[in-house]
């Protein structure tokens, strides 16, 4: 059996399919609209022939034969990875700010000694 890598055009979505699934002379791939996770990993592992009721889908990126499922699956993965994690919403990373520093003018103690609260061995 084999299997590609394929990266879904309109949905930014990578999975591996069955060859049976993939069409080579138009840029589409059939895939089971309806299937729920456990029918769809069934019909991945048996490389279960499309049926008519499935959706075509245009594909943007194919790659492959792979003779085993799992090769397809790194494959697709390594994909999604190069193009970004297009699973997410969020772009980019978080930022870390530098935290304000405060501006103390050592030269003028006795403000200083005003704003800061008298501890139990200075307390008047």
């Amino acid at each position: 059996m084999e299997y590609y890598a394929v990266a879904f055009e309109d949905y930014e979505y990578t999975e591996a399919v069955p060859g049976s699934w993939f069409n080579n002379e138009k840029p589409f791939c059939s895939w089971p609209e309806k299937a729920t996770t456990k029918e769809l990993g069934c019909f991945l592992k048996k490389s279960v022939k499309p049926a008519s009721d499935w959706e075509n889908y245009k594909i943007l990126k194919c790659r492959g034969p792979y003779n085993m499922l799992t090769q397809a699956r790194q494959r697709a993965s390594l994909m999604e990875d190069a193009a970004g994690d297009v699973t997410t919403d969020v772009e980019g990373s978080r930022k870390k700010r530098k935290p304000k520093g405060y501006n103390i003018n050592h030269s003028q103690p006795q403000k200083i000694a005003k704003l800061l609260p008298l501890t139990p061995h200075t307390e008047k």
